[in-house]
């Protein structure tokens, strides 16, 4: 009796063995085929865009023509090799055109991909940083990608130390000082940037700081002694 007893327990834990690795394997499985129904959806969203969306643009019909044969070009291009790096310029260059048919959606997907083949290129996340900006209003992902961009070296990032400095000073984390600092670090990591001590020089200006304005436009006659707009600001201080 208690030999079959063992026999029937051995069995119940066999079964229930099989029935969790089934249900793992299942489990497995939807969870990929999720990712790859998901991934899908996104490819064919980057990959598709319609030309017709002009409602607030003029645009030419030739030049629908020209940004429709090079989105399909570039679209063809990710298509084929999603996982390519050589496939971001083609992502970069469908986002703007998605950006400028007004597909907002599209283009935000598109920078998201680009950044997941080249993660630290400042131009992904400085342009995925602009649309949250300008078109999503969402000042926190505009601000995290913003500052992804400027990590990088390069001195064309310099123009988003000014969009964070915009951010700060009128939309998000205004009781801070950051849209002072933000053009502080710009100008410290640039020193020959004077478009970044000019909107210093005028944010101290509109704050009443008058002698920390006047000091960077004598900074920036150091570096430009034929500025005439900052010789004019230092006389009318």
């Amino acid at each position: 009796m208690f030999k079959k007893i063992k026999i029937i327990i051995q069995i119940t834990i066999v079964v229930l063995i099989i029935i969790s690795f089934g249900y793992y394997i299942y489990s497995d499985y939807q969870k990929s085929k999720t990712l790859k129904d998901t991934k899908s959806e996104t490819i064919e969203q980057i990959s598709n865009l319609d030309f017709t969306n002009q409602t607030d643009q003029d645009i030419k019909q030739e030049t629908i023509g020209e940004y429709k044969e090079s989105f399909n070009t570039q679209a063809e291009i990710f298509i084929n090799d999603s996982e390519n790096p050589k496939s971001f310029w083609a992502l970069i260059e469908i986002a703007q055109i998605k950006e400028l048919f007004e597909d907002y959606d599209g283009a935000k997907q598109a920078l998201l991909w680009a950044i997941d083949l080249e993660p630290k290129s400042y131009l992904a996340n400085g342009n995925l940083a602009h649309l949250y900006f300008r078109h999503y209003n969402d000042f926190a992902k505009a601000e995290e990608f913003f500052l992804k961009a400027i990590e990088s070296d390069s001195v064309q990032v310099a123009t988003y130390y000014y969009d964070l400095h915009e951010i700060y000073r009128y939309f998000y984390k205004q009781d801070t000082g950051l849209a002072e600092d933000i053009l502080k670090q710009g100008i410290e990591k640039y020193p020959k940037e004077i478009d970044l001590m000019f909107s210093l020089a005028r944010y101290y200006e509109d704050m009443n700081r008058k002698d920390e304005a006047k000091e960077y436009y004598i900074k920036i006659l150091e570096i430009n002694p034929d500025s005439q707009i900052a010789k004019q600001k230092l006389e009318d201080i």
